[in-house]
C-alpha cells in the first residue's frame, strides 16, 4: 500500500513539474541597447583621439558580430524550471 502511495505521489510529481521551454527574444533587444551604448563609447573615443581608426573599426565590427550571435541565441528554445 506504502508503495502504491509514493509510486503515485512520484508519478504526480513528474508529470506537474516538467519544465517549459522558452525563448527570450527580449534578451536581443536588451543586449543590443547595451552594444549599441557601447560603440556610442567607441565613437566618442575615436573622436576625442584616444583609439585609432583601425581600433574604432575592429571594436564596431566585434561589437555587430556579438549583437547578431546573442541574438540568434536568445531565439533558441531553453528549458526554464518554474517549480521554484
Amino acid at each position: 500500500m506504502i508503495k502504491k502511495i509514493i509510486c503515485m505521489v512520484f508519478i504526480l510529481f513528474t508529470c506537474v513539474c516538467a519544465p517549459e521551454k522558452e525563448k527570450n527574444p527580449k534578451a536581443c533587444i536588451e543586449m543590443a541597447a547595451v552594444i549599441e551604448n557601447f560603440n556610442l563609447r567607441h565613437r566618442n573615443a575615436f573622436e576625442a583621439g584616444r583609439i585609432t581608426q583601425e581600433e574604432y573599426t575592429s571594436r564596431i565590427n566585434d561589437n555587430e558580430n556579438l549583437k547578431i550571435s546573442f541574438c540568434l541565441l536568445s531565439l533558441v528554445p531553453v528549458e526554464r524550471n518554474t517549480n521554484f
